[in-house]
């Protein structure tokens, strides 16, 4: 029958976890009625009816009540041994009989709670569903609608009462209100179908069994209450009821102790029910302790009343940092005192005696003094406890009376005096412990013989870990053109003395001792040859594996760092060039000698003769460059820093100065071959010298400033910094920036090689043509021979030391004497090969800033900042004043650094000091964190595009990158340019990538007439690779190696660095003569 319904009902106990199923209506039956059988089938068909049928049994449109929470099916259905959950319905079946009867089960364990609980009456919770049987079509066959009603049995639950009280407590007159635990009611109804449950009731207080409610104080939230009343707990709620003595109004307990009893009796009701039922009482107490204080140690750290220490404790401090060797002492205060107020006995007090130390460090962890030795921790005075009762280490020891008798202060001192350096840890972390002990008497009724009472020892272990910080002096290394700088302690270390001492033990013949390079100063030659290396020689020729640092053995380098005079011109056939124009190239300048030297290396750890051209393959070839390098600051470092800085391991924090040339990537290399040759270091920064001027004029600003100028005040400065190497021109704007730091930014950098060492060539033609020379003596062609190269060297030193020193205009009659060869001064300063040079190295050079500032024609400048020895050059000066003053929109001050308007300190030699000192105060101070002057230069200086030549031979330029966009040197972000469009290149085969210093339109004019001075070509890019395109939309990026790619849409280039100088252009062999490049 369709359409039937049956109703049912039930009871469910929610609180039991044990219910089981329930069946709904016992059995559930399909019937099917038998077919009626005419006359024939009667006859012909079997007697028992087969039936066969499958069919869908299935529970369809379950409603269940909102507050019902179950989980899971709710229902099963049961056929024979087969039980199948609601959520696996429907349950498919083949009716074999005329009759076929199943089950259906309430889950009643899948019923977890019932949301609204009861209150007075049960609740009857009404789910309904329709049991539906159906074919495999879903046709329905029959169903029945089922209605369930469950009636939730009431639960009633009883509240928890509890009293959590301390066991015992010390009585304290000073203290107001005590607090003493807690009063906790919970519900403990698991259900929210349980009903809720209100509480009264009170609190009493009884001590030592008498009435004592005036000391009791009941805090709910702080706020006091004097009855207990809760609202309508519900499940699991809970009321802290805070409990508190008023020991202010107590009197201290007559015997060791008194009993606080602290008891709640209460009712409590159900719901709305108007039945109370009663609580069981609920009783606790607490004991309150006499005041009887009588003398006892008590031991503190820091402050008297600070850290209490216990017996045998264990204390672990903050990290110490400290430096070596310093006289700086970190200090723990200990405090020993008595805890007693009881003065009823005369004698009572403590009694401490016998104080001593024992200390023991990190295992693996060693430490050495200043001459090397080992420290013996546990006998050393690295730690030492003072105390200023002399009398503690006494029979008698120290007292301290019953009352209020101020504590003993001891001092723990940790004291880094032994400390030089720290073996056997990575990161100069370590960790010293301090174990102090001493022995002590309670004497708290006052006996005349305290050996009577108990003696106790108290024992307590200070943990210190340690750091030792990089030595806080900073060693700063300008190596320069034509010499060697180096500061340490603010001071300059004198090179040239430890070369003298150097010579003596090296150079086994006298006459090669003789020097007059750097001659007076505390300066070393920064020139290298590679030294002609005894053939009986047992020593390898590489500084790098030398492993004995003895004088002896710098005979036996091949790289030779500052040869004297005498060596320098004997070797002259193996002069290297600067090292600063060999930055950017990976092999030394093309040249027979130096392919055909012989030098001693180790191979496989045996000492072997190589030749230089010969060994080209391997990676520690002295043709390399980076090799150079590597030898000669590793000469620098081992044989004559560490010669002169007494102890090599203070030498933790280093600066170096580079030149504007270099890029991170050589910053990066130097970095390498710095800590290979000084692992000690553990701080290295890097200056430029550009930098370093601007830093060193901003230190002693006020020895050169005009009466009331403003240190603060703006100021356009043009720094022009001539050395033997590098002629570099930077124009700086120091002001005040909106956060009210004084910056000195550089706006803008020009360099090139026409320094004083190009100088030295002009000025060596010029010697030439007036002594009448041979014409190969002033040239930059390859020497024929060992006494051309002799012949040059000769002119190089005259030009050096005689010529230079007398270019004044005072000096215009003055003779000069060469090979027999009489002439005045005056022929020099007048020739025209000399007043070309000071017109390209001033006026068009100055030009060029210009116009590589993208000015109309004139720069605000207000002080012209004349730095390095080349400066000194008296025609050069009133030269460079006569150009500056017309490109300058007002007449500038000129400053020579070697003339201060305020004569201090009488150094002479500030023209070539200033990098290293400039360089000392940028990494010692300018660079924290909290200064407040900055030195701020850009990643870049040079701008950057594309050449290509079009039909007819004409060099176009197009600019991509200009220096003006690029981000400052502290931002190591890749930085991307905006595209450019070149069209019109079906007939263009190649471009060239450009490094430059010129503006857009000089570029493309130097280009076209072959003039490279100030510009670099760095990558040739192939059209047809890029698809031969008639257009391109090339866009640049530099990335953090300050590598410079060009990117085509999808295409690049591998990304390049600045290249370093050209050594085949004239500029760049003029420079560097009397060595010469061979022609490739």
């Amino acid at each position: 029958m369709k359409g039937k319904t049956y109703k049912t009902s039930m009871a469910i106990n929610l609180s039991d976890s044990n219910r089981k199923e329930r069946s709904i209506g016992y059995n559930w039956e399909i019937v099917i009625e038998p077919r009626r059988k005419n006359f024939f089938q009667r006859i012909f068909s079997p007697r028992t009816d087969e039936i066969v049928k499958p069919v869908k049994l299935d529970i369809v449109n379950l409603v269940v009540p909102a507050p019902l929470k179950y989980k899971g099916s709710l229902l099963t259905v049961c056929k024979g041994s087969c039980l199948v959950d609601q959520d696996r319905l429907p349950y498919e079946m083949t009716l074999d009989s005329l009759s076929t009867t199943f089950s259906v089960f309430l889950n009643a364990q899948s019923i977890l709670d019932y949301t609204e609980p009861f209150d007075l009456t049960p609740t009857v919770a009404e789910i309904s569903f329709d049991l539906v049987c159906c074919d495999l079509q879903n046709i329905i066959i029959d169903s029945t609608h089922v209605v369930l009603e469950i009636e939730l049995t009431k639960i009633e639950c009883e509240p928890k009462i509890e009293l959590m009280l301390d066991e015992e407590v010390q009585y304290d007159s000073q203290c107001d209100e005590y607090y003493i635990g807690d009063l906790i009611i919970e519900s403990t109804a698991e259900l929210e179908y349980a009903a809720p449950v209100t509480i009264k009731g009170m609190v009493s207080a009884t001590l030592d069994k008498v009435s004592a409610n005036q000391f009791l104080v009941i805090k709910k939230e702080d706020t006091i209450v004097n009855d207990i009343t809760t609202g309508a707990l519900s499940r699991n709620e809970v009321i802290i009821y805070s409990l508190f003595v008023k020991m202010g109004e107590m009197k201290n307990p007559m015997s060791d102790r008194s009993q606080f009893n602290i008891r709640f009796s209460g009712i409590y009701h159900i719901g709305s029910s108007i039945d109370n039922k009663h609580l069981n009482v609920c009783e606790e107490s607490v004991d309150i302790l006499q005041d009887p204080q009588g003398t006892e140690l008590v031991v503190t750290m820091d402050l008297s009343d600070g850290l209490r220490v216990k017996n045998n404790d264990e204390i672990v401090r903050p990290e110490y940092s400290f430096f070596a060797l310093s006289n700086t002492l970190n200090q723990i205060n200990i405090y020993l005192g008595n805890l007693a107020k009881d003065t009823s006995h005369r004698q009572a007090g403590l009694r401490i005696l016998n104080l001593g130390l024992a200390t023991e460090i990190t295992s693996g962890v060693t430490v050495y003094d200043a001459s090397g030795r080992a420290v013996d921790v546990s006998t050393s005075s690295i730690f030492k406890v003072d105390c200023q009762h002399q009398d503690i280490n006494n029979a008698e020891g120290v007292f301290i009376a019953n009352g209020n008798e101020p504590p003993i202060e001891l001092q723990l001192l940790f004291s880094p005096l032994e400390i030089a350096k720290v073996g056997g840890t990575r990161d100069f972390h370590f960790t010293m412990e301090a174990k102090i002990t001493f022995e002590y008497y309670e004497n708290r009724f006052g006996i005349h013989d305290f050996t009577q009472i108990e003696r106790k020892t108290f024992t307590m272990t200070i943990v210190q870990p340690l750091f030792l910080q990089p030595n806080p002096q900073w060693l700063c290394v300008d190596y320069g053109s034509s010499a060697i700088v180096c500061l340490y302690k603010n001071e300059i270390i004198d090179l040239y003395a430890r070369k003298k001492e150097i010579m003596v033990k090296a150079i086994k013949e006298e006459r090669m001792r003789q020097d007059n390079f750097e001659s007076g100063s505390k300066f070393l030659s920064s020139d290298i040859v590679l030294h002609t290396i005894s053939a009986n020689s047992q020593v390898s020729s590489m500084a790098t594996e030398h492993r004995d640092i003895t004088l002896e053995n710098y005979g036996n380098l091949a790289v030779f760092l500052s040869p004297t005079s005498a060596l320098y011109t004997a070797e002259s056939l193996r002069l290297l060039p600067c090292l600063k124009l060999l930055v950017g190239n990976t092999w030394l300048p093309q040249n027979k000698y130096l392919e055909n030297y012989s030098y001693k290396r180790l191979k496989n750890g045996v000492l072997t003769s190589v030749v230089a051209k010969e060994d080209r393959s391997n990676e520690s070839s002295l043709l390399r460059v980076d090799q150079v390098f590597l030898q000669s600051y590793e000469a620098l470092f081992r044989y004559y820093i560490s010669g002169v800085v007494q102890n090599r391991d203070n030498i933790n924090r280093l600066v170096l100065t580079y030149p504007n040339t270099y890029t991170p990537r050589h910053i990066g290399t130097l970095r390498n071959l710095v800590k290979a040759a000084f692992p000690s270091v553990r701080m290295l920064e890097f200056v430029s010298e550009s930098d370093a001027v601007a830093a060193y004029y901003l230190k002693h600003w006020n020895d050169y400033a005009v009466a009331d100028a403003d240190f603060d005040g703006n100021e356009k400065i043009l720094v022009y910094d001539m050395g033997a190497g590098t002629l570099d021109i930077s124009y700086i704007d120091k002001h005040k920036d909106r956060s009210g730091h004084l910056t000195m930014e550089i706006k803008g950098k020009l360099g090139t090689t026409l320094a004083g060492n190009y100088l030295d060539f002009v000025l060596a033609q010029i010697v030439a043509e007036l002594c009448d020379l041979d014409k190969n003596v002033a040239t930059t062609r390859p020497a024929i021979d060992e006494d051309e190269s002799y012949e040059r060297t000769k002119l190089k030193l005259f030009v050096k030391n005689e010529v230079k020193v007398k270019l004044k205009e005072a000096n215009q009659d003055v003779k000069l004497r060469y090979n027999g060869v009489e002439f005045p001064i005056g022929e020099v300063l007048e020739h025209k090969l000399f007043n070309n040079y000071l017109d390209v190295c001033t006026k068009s050079i100055l030009t060029q800033l210009v116009h590589y500032m993208e000015s109309d024609g004139k720069l605000f400048i207000d002080t012209v900042l004349l730095s390095g020895r080349s400066c000194l050059l008296e025609p050069l000066q009133k030269r460079l004043r006569e150009n500056v003053n017309a490109i300058a929109h007002h007449q500038p001050r000129f400053v020579i650094l070697d003339k201060p308007s305020r004569k201090l300190d009488g150094n002479s030699e500030r023209q070539k000091t200033a990098v290293a000192e400039g360089a000392m105060e940028i990494a010692n101070n300018y660079r924290r964190a909290n200064s407040e002057i900055h030195v701020m230069s850009c990643r870049h200086y040079a701008s950057f595009g594309l050449a290509y030549e079009i039909p007819g031979g004409k060099k176009v330029y197009r600019q991509i990158l200009n220096h003006s966009d690029l981000p400052s040197s502290a931002s190591l972000d890749d930085y991307m340019s905006d595209s450019i469009r070149i069209d019109h290149l079906n007939n263009v085969n190649q471009l060239v990538l450009i490094q430059t210093y010129l503006s857009e339109s000089d570029t493309e004019e130097a280009l076209n007439r072959g003039d490279y001075q100030f510009i670099s070509e760095m990558e040739v890019i192939d059209t047809q690779a890029l698809g031969s395109p008639s257009t391109v939309e090339p866009k640049l990026r530099i990335d953090r190696m300050n590598d410079i790619i060009v990117y085509f849409g999808t295409q690049r280039t591998p990304g390049h660095q600045p290249l370093g100088e050209d050594l085949q252009s004239e500029e760049t062999r003029r420079s560097i003569w009397p060595f010469t490049v061979e022609n490739n």
